[in-house]
């Protein structure tokens, strides 16, 4: 059985620190220095077409990177074992390198970057894709990476191209317009603020997206909301796994942002289409944060402003379902 643990004199020749963000580059840099497939497409990731687009006062992008068509068009509903899965340790790539998180998660370089430093953070056993139970951890990995990046997650039926192995990402965080969508002025249109001594919570309708943000120090109580919605989504929520939702979190000032969007559908209708009607996007987290992902040049002009409205009123959840989910946190936190 081969071991793609990455050793530790592999490590100490890139090593500039102690911390374990200093392990995640020594790691990014020991793979663009060994594997060329991901070094090239990280040297080519400055030569994609990007496009901004203002809406509704706040700016969107789209990159156009044809390295992503496989994610984009990634057959969700297949079911793989451990032994095919790629992000089993006895699956990778040859020259695909980890560090672990403790014993429970597998640090690993994604070779066809959105991002200037893209990493998939795949759980070490072969467990299905799912959130409830593993948010806490998510939580601890956005603390020990914040200095730089955001940690998001995808849900199985919602932007998870590998739905059968758990697994988080994360990039850069200057690479996510929500940071900005969601400043002062985004909160200060929140339809419903909550503001109490250990939480903060605000929910807002932006660009036809429904979000929530949960502000808090302590991660108990994020978890405790977090289950709270958990529980109301899935009493409202046709799917039979859990309910569909995109997250982002990061740590600053000892406090954790988790911002969620809540989501109906997978893809927009005019993924489906055929000829020139056809746009190829798959909104996940990234997508749903501002980062609109095309896998394919042709698709660039034909996404303007009304078809990002368009897909995004398509992909999130209900207003009547979304007004559902603010009254039952009213209730349970006045």
């Amino acid at each position: 059985m081969k071991n793609q643990l990455l050793a530790e004199k592999e490590i100490e020749q890139f090593l500039k620190g102690n911390s374990f963000l200093d392990r995640v580059d020594a790691l990014y840099e020991h793979q663009l220095n060994n594997w060329k497939v991901a070094a090239d497409n990280y040297a080519n990731l400055s030569y994609t077409i990007t496009k901004d687009i203002i809406i509704d006062g706040t700016s969107c992008r789209i990159q156009v990177n044809p390295k992503r068509i496989i994610s984009t068009s990634a057959d969700v509903k297949k079911n793989i074992s451990e032994t095919e899965c790629i992000l089993c340790e006895t699956n990778l790539p040859a020259e695909q390198r980890y560090i672990k998180y403790y014993k429970e998660y597998n640090f690993l370089l994604n070779p066809y970057p959105i991002f200037n430093e893209h990493f998939t953070i795949a759980k070490s056993k072969h467990i299905p894709q799912s959130i409830l139970f593993y948010l806490n951890d998510l939580l601890l990995i956005s603390r020990d990476v914040s200095k730089k990046y955001i940690v998001f997650y995808n849900g199985p039926a919602c932007g998870a191209s590998i739905p059968y192995h758990l697994h988080f990402q994360m990039g850069n965080k200057e690479s996510f317009p929500i940071l900005e969508q969601i400043s002062t002025r985004a909160i200060n249109k929140s339809n419903l603020s909550i503001d109490r001594k250990r939480i903060n919570i605000n929910c807002f309708e932006l660009t036809n997206r429904n979000i929530l943000v949960i502000e808090s120090h302590e991660s108990i109580e994020i978890l405790n909301c977090f289950s709270i919605i958990n529980n109301v989504l899935k009493s409202v929520s046709s799917n039979t796994d859990e309910p569909m939702m995109n997250l982002l979190c990061l740590y600053e000032n000892k406090k954790w942002k988790l911002i969620v969007y809540f989501r109906k559908k997978h893809r927009p209708r005019f993924y489906f289409e055929e000829g020139i009607k056809k746009i190829m996007v798959s909104p996940a987290a990234v997508d749903m944060s501002g980062l609109i992902i095309l896998p394919r040049e042709e698709d660039l002009d034909k996404l303007d402003e009304n078809k990002i409205l368009e897909m995004y009123r398509e992909v999130t959840i209900a207003k009547e379902h979304f007004e559902y989910l603010k009254t039952k946190l009213k209730d349970f936190y006045n």
